[in-house]
């Protein structure tokens, strides 16, 4: 559910009369961005020539009709490539163009779900993430995954229902879809039932996130900056 402000914001939005603002502290805040990511910036979005970097700033460059058409991204690679940075980009870009948003670790995610955990003092967790314009869920196929298939089943019917609202949902994680890698790599078939799967390929577009590793970069700058003398 979203505030009376929100839906005002949505529909102006939608109705093509809203104009790009600045974000305030209130926005992320509300939409759960983690504090390293609130100064993301486009131009740190590496390599300059990457795929990656021009699909995505396609995306965004897009971002109303986009929202509006309910069409989302799964951003998967390796580790560290930036995958979340340019996912809470995302996010941040719509919020200023009037959308509401929510970002969540899908292990987080899980906990409050069955915890039915508030979101605010009207609103769960579950009711916000289904119905925000705009919902990141980073780090999907890390949920913990007991005996029983709670876990999948809880990622399929939040998709399934955004996708019937015509919302957009935008993945980040390690996983590609079986026929985008090659080898004995792990897939998001090996994890998730085939029905999930059919239901991102309509909505959501897999874009692969690589060639360039933050932590290592980051590495350097802690060694340089703790080197005295």
């Amino acid at each position: 559910m979203s505030t009376k402000k929100e839906q005002q914001t949505t529909h102006a939005a939608v109705n093509g009369d809203s104009r790009r603002r600045q974000l305030v502290l209130a926005d992320v805040e509300r939409m759960r961005v983690p504090r390293r990511y609130w100064k993301a910036q486009w131009d740190l979005v590496l390599p300059l020539d990457s795929e990656h970097r021009e699909a995505v700033g396609r995306y965004m460059r897009n971002i109303v009709a986009n929202v509006q058409k309910g069409w989302g991204l799964h951003l998967w690679g390796p580790n560290d490539t930036g995958k979340t940075a340019i996912a809470c980009l995302v996010l941040m870009e719509a919020r200023r163009w009037g959308f509401s948003g929510l970002f969540v670790r899908s292990p987080k995610l899980r906990q409050v779900i069955i915890n039915n955990e508030k979101f605010d003092d009207s609103h769960s967790w579950l009711q916000r993430a289904e119905r925000v314009d705009v919902l990141v869920i980073d780090d999907l196929g890390k949920e913990y995954r007991g005996d029983s298939s709670f876990a999948e089943r809880m990622i399929e019917g939040l998709i399934r229902e955004r996708q019937g609202s015509n919302r957009v949902t935008i993945l980040t994680t390690n996983l590609a879809s079986r026929g985008l890698v090659k080898g004995k790599e792990k897939t998001l078939d090996d994890m998730y039932q085939e029905s999930m799967l059919k239901v991102m390929k309509a909505s959501i577009y897999p874009q692969p996130v690589k060639g360039y590793n933050y932590r290592t970069a980051e590495e350097a700058a802690l060694r340089s900056a703790m080197t005295f003398g």
